[in-house]
């Protein structure tokens, strides 16, 4: 067990917060009845024999397993990280020397804390790809302990190391089977069964989409509500007590992994499918707040008894999986509309879709003073820009268009990306430096808040309509005929009240944005 006066000794204020987060490990050492062994979490106390922060070493089946967890504080990404990064490489060698003798899988993990909240250096990025040692910033953690509080810190420990580690833990029996129908539809055949809420909690993953994670483009989830999982959890322990569940929706939409079915001999859609009984083997697709709700739920007997139906497809693409999840949620109240955008921008196959790419894009470039918002919620705070505004206006105006063979305005065809980001990029990075001190006001500003862009990129496509007669004319597109139109407004007066006005509060629709466009550009002309 550990012991929390450990605590007190480690005098690095980030160590002690990864700390206190492990410890929620070891208070449920059965892991939501997940058969893994947690032998130990070790913190090393004498100086001289430091070989990393943290070890948690744990075995499944004839599988023994040591995370090695590395954590890192500094006050900017100016601060020595790749040293830092060297010291413990050098330190993982010698542990996986130590370990290789006994068949441990080592596993790695450097986490690094910029109190600035600049981004992991590159060069750091880089280097920790050849150490093999994954790099990652603090939202890890922050985002694992919110994870054991609103699931439970077994789940999350699965969720943790398939995410994080590459690790699907496995239970015993070594499959799971389930009578199932098996069904056509539109060219997708999907499988129909159940099981109980415990195993198919067990085997499911949800690829809920978050800043550390390496395959950020393809996920597609919402973050999980805790509040949402008690308040279905309160409602199903009641029901039960009456011996009936009334109106409860339970049906869970998934990807299955390596599934197998076996048809009936005289019936080819009935029969049996068989599933592999370890974590990921199910992902979902639709319904985890449903699914999830069964953590809060300690009665063991309604978790075993209780039967959810499942409707998966056998290994269905991500982009495909978050096509389905947009076409399920799109008209349900209550989705963030730039989640949508978000998930549109994966599938590539619409208007918007494109225009949130191009957009997104742009963002990882760090143009803008805080991230555009993604529809993720729990870690935007602080941010302002909304991509369903921003991709609204450059859908809505012609700027982009994937229904023309020919494209929108800024593209040379349907399928260009690179023209749009690059006139973009250029005209962006003009404003931020011409607009300077409109720029450095961010969201009260006009530059950089939302109306404030959406009436600049209707500037921009005024440009384009004077500039362009043919598509190769989008190629002069440069920073020396922006300065030709926004030139000419005093970088003083970059705000609404002064150039046409309208306070920019005041403006809030379609209308109002091209209405203030019509008479700034009156002004430009």
């Amino acid at each position: 067990m550990l012991d929390k006066k450990k605590v007190k000794q480690i005098i690095e204020p980030f160590e002690k917060e990864v700390y206190e987060v492990l410890l929620k490990l070891d208070r449920n050492v059965e892991f939501f009845d997940v058969d893994v062994y947690f032998q130990r979490l070790h913190q090393f106390e004498s100086q001289a024999n430091v070989r990393s922060d943290f070890e948690i070493n744990f075995r499944n089946n004839d599988k023994e397993y040591l995370i090695v967890l590395e954590c890192k504080h500094h006050a900017d990404a100016s601060g020595n990280i790749m040293k830092d990064l060297e010291g413990f490489a050098s330190r993982l060698n010698k542990i996986r020397e130590e370990y290789r003798a006994s068949n441990f899988i080592v596993k790695p993990i450097f986490l690094v804390w910029i109190e600035s909240n600049e981004d992991i250096p590159p060069p750091v990025q880089r280097e920790a790809i050849k150490y093999e040692i994954p790099c990652y910033e603090r939202l890890l953690i922050d985002q694992f302990s919110e994870a054991m509080d609103a699931l439970s810190p077994g789940v999350a420990f699965l969720e943790f190391l398939h995410s994080y580690c590459g690790i699907d833990i496995s239970f015993e029996p070594a499959t799971l089977s389930f009578r199932c129908l098996k069904n056509q539809n539109f060219d997708r055949p999907t499988h129909t069964f159940s099981m109980p809420a415990k195993e198919l909690i067990r085997i499911s993953y949800v690829n809920r989409a978050n800043i550390n994670k390496r395959d950020l483009a393809e996920a597609y989830q919402r973050a999980v509500k805790e509040k949402r999982l008690g308040e279905i959890a309160n409602f199903v322990l009641e029901q039960s007590r009456k011996s009936k569940i009334e109106v409860f929706p339970n049906n869970i939409v998934a990807n299955m992994k390596d599934s197998k079915f076996i048809p009936d001999e005289n019936d080819l859609n009935n029969g049996t499918i068989e599933i592999p009984n370890r974590y990921g083997a199910l992902w979902i697709i639709d319904g985890q707040h449903r699914l999830y709700s069964f953590c809060k739920i300690k009665d063991e007997n309604v978790r075993n008894k209780y039967r959810f139906i499942v409707t998966a497809y056998p290994c269905i693409s991500l982009s495909d999986q978050a096509e389905i999840f947009y076409t399920i949620n799109d008209k349900q109240e209550g989705i963030n509309s730039d989640l949508i955008m978000f998930i549109q921008a994966q599938l590539l196959e619409k208007t918007k879709g494109y225009a949130a790419k191009i957009l997104l894009d742009i963002d990882k470039e760090n143009i803008f003073t805080k991230p555009i918002k993604k529809g993720f919620e729990e870690k935007e705070r602080g941010a302002w820009l909304k991509l369903s505004t921003l991709v609204n206006t450059l859908t809505e105006e012609g700027l982009i268009n994937y229904d023309k063979a020919s494209g929108g305005l800024l593209q040379k065809n349907r399928d260009d990306l690179e023209t749009p980001l690059s006139i973009m990029r250029t005209y962006l990075i003009y404003i931020q430096k011409h607009f300077r001190s409109s720029w450095d006001d961010g969201r009260k500003g006009f530059a950089q808040s939302n109306q404030g862009l959406a009436i600049l990129f209707l500037i921009l496509k005024k440009i384009l309509e004077t500039k362009t007669r043919t598509k190769e004319d989008l190629d002069d597109i440069d920073e020396d005929i922006i300065e030709d139109y926004l030139g000419t407004i005093d970088s003083r007066a970059l705000n609404t009240r002064k150039l046409i006005g309208k306070a920019l509060g005041d403006i809030r629709s379609k209308t109002d944005r091209r209405e203030a466009a019509r008479e700034l550009w009156e002004l430009i002309k």
